[in-house]
């Protein structure tokens, strides 16, 4: 990352890059841990400054999210899962794409995935479609074992309704994207061994 960094700070300046592509390179220096934290602040000022579009909103979101830890990432979370969010649904699929990045600690994730799956017939139940959608398509692990995660998610079946059509369906596509997931990892680590 730090190759790439230097790479852009001595010979790319000259590119023209999209704004979007622009906010990807400073969300990915932001992870880094070998570039000082005032140049990563500087980066990031300079940027959310120069972009005059509601990406910068959409990028600040993503990454605040995504930095936060503890307490303030429960907030967060509790600020997702609350019955009447306060926000738009668009910023929910930001807050709920930061939360589950891969550079978020294993553990952290873990957590919050089976508070996630404990909750996914409420979550889809009780909320309007498109905040339902939100959770289904942009919090799906892509990172860990997904091992207890499909276990929650084959005992939350049989819970529903049979007036829960909905939910019926989107967690059963979800529990075959997962799984075929979790197949596809395994079937990688055996290859790579």
């Amino acid at each position: 990352m730090y190759n790439i960094y230097i790479a852009y700070r001595l010979g790319f300046s000259h590119l023209t890059l999209g704004i979007e592509a622009q906010w990807r390179f400073v969300s990915s220096i932001l992870g880094s841990s070998t570039i000082p934290q005032e140049e990563k602040t500087r980066l990031f000022d300079e940027l959310y400054a120069l972009d005059k579009t509601d990406t910068k909103i959409q990028w600040n979101l993503i990454i605040e999210s995504r930095r936060a830890r503890g307490e303030e990432r429960k907030a967060i979370w509790q600020s997702c899962i609350q019955e009447n969010i306060n926000f738009s649904f668009h910023h929910l699929q930001y807050k709920l794409t930061g939360l589950n990045c891969g550079s978020v600690p294993a553990e952290e994730r873990a957590q919050t995935i089976a508070e996630f799956a404990d909750l996914i017939i409420e979550l889809v139940n009780n909320r309007s479609r498109s905040v339902a959608k939100s959770f289904l398509a942009y919090f799906v692990p892509r990172h860990d074992d997904l091992t207890a995660f499909v276990e929650t998610l084959r005992s939350a079946l049989p819970k529903l309704k049979p007036e829960d059509t909905f939910a019926q369906k989107k967690i059963t596509q979800l529990l075959e994207n997962v799984e075929l997931y979790n197949k596809s990892r395994a079937l990688l680590k055996s290859k790579q061994a």
